[in-house]
């Protein structure tokens, strides 16, 4: 048999095949080599696919002007005794991308803002203030401006924003939570409120993030927190849950936090419930008295006597 293959091959012939058999052998290698490429293909796609799909959650849908606010840190920890580290490890506002959570756009649809607030902010001229109850941003934003304006834009400057952006009793009592006309929805998921953020996308749009610090807790446990750290903002606006049990336990959850001379001032005094419990909180035992001159009918000011 050797000898026959090296005569044939010397003879550069082969030896004769059936034509079925080599029909049958021309398919398979045809259909052999259409599997291989399109096993590549697909993993080629996929691989392509995987790699678009991760690139692209790294990367925010919309951008969104978010300032540095790390030259401002050492300097609030300083004066202030809490910055935005000691709250989250890493910047809340950072690859926020909207289209995550359904945000269509900025709103600041919410209640009207006081004049008293432009007087007590001129008494006060904060340069660290605390809000108990933020909602979407309407009166933060005021205050940030506010405090800018004050101060100039190169002013380290802070406002912790202290709410749970789980709603208030009101908001839950609506029939028409989802779309209410006075715009007090809850932005509903599965059940659960969305409104935080919707929040950070106010702030980022009107580019006060490098002023104010969210701290999702009850108001009670914010105050609680910046007890031990031993922050000691100039002054607290107050304007969480309208209930007189937890308007009584805001401002004893506050009050503790500000200095001598500080000012704590809320809004809804017309309210019988917020009236009932400024009355029932602000007595000479705890140094409080009720500034005449700063408090209207909407709005009451609390200040710290020695």
């Amino acid at each position: 048999m050797t000898q026959v293959r090296m005569s044939l091959l010397m003879k550069n012939k082969l030896p004769k095949v059936p034509l079925i058999v080599a029909l049958f052998i021309g398919l398979l290698l045809v259909f052999i080599t259409n599997e291989y490429h399109n096993t590549s293909c697909n993993n080629a796609s996929s691989n392509l696919l995987t790699t678009s799909s991760s690139a692209m959650s790294t990367i925010p849908k919309t951008t969104l002007i978010n300032k540095d606010i790390s030259q401002c840190q050492a300097v609030r920890k300083q004066e202030f005794l809490v910055s935005m580290t000691d709250i989250h490890s890493t910047n809340p506002y950072d690859n926020f991308s909207p289209e995550s959570y359904d945000i269509k756009g900025p709103d600041l649809k919410g209640w009207g803002l006081r004049n008293a607030y432009d007087k007590i902010l001129n008494e006060v001229r904060p340069r660290f203030m605390v809000e108990v109850g933020s909602w979407k941003g309407l009166s933060a934003v005021y205050f940030a401006n506010a405090m800018r304006e004050m101060h100039g834009p190169d002013a380290c400057l802070q406002l912790i924003c202290v709410d749970t952006w789980l709603g208030t009793t009101a908001a839950w009592e609506s029939p028409d939570m989802e779309k209410p006309i006075k715009g007090n929805t809850l932005y509903l998921r599965n059940g659960y409120p969305s409104v935080y953020y919707q929040f950070l996308y106010n702030v980022i749009d009107q580019k006060v993030d490098d002023i104010i610090v969210p701290l999702p807790l009850p108001g009670v446990m914010g105050g609680i927190f910046l007890q031990k750290i031993g922050a000691k903002p100039d002054t607290v606006y107050i304007d969480g849950c309208h209930d007189k049990i937890c308007v009584i336990q805001d401002l004893e959850s506050w009050y503790p936090v500000i200095g001598v001379n500080g000012i704590i001032f809320g809004d809804d005094y017309n309210r019988s419930e917020v009236k009932e419990a400024v009355a029932h909180f602000c007595t000479p035992d705890r140094h409080c008295q009720l500034d005449q001159n700063l408090t209207d009918g909407i709005t009451f000011v609390l200040r710290k006597i020695a």
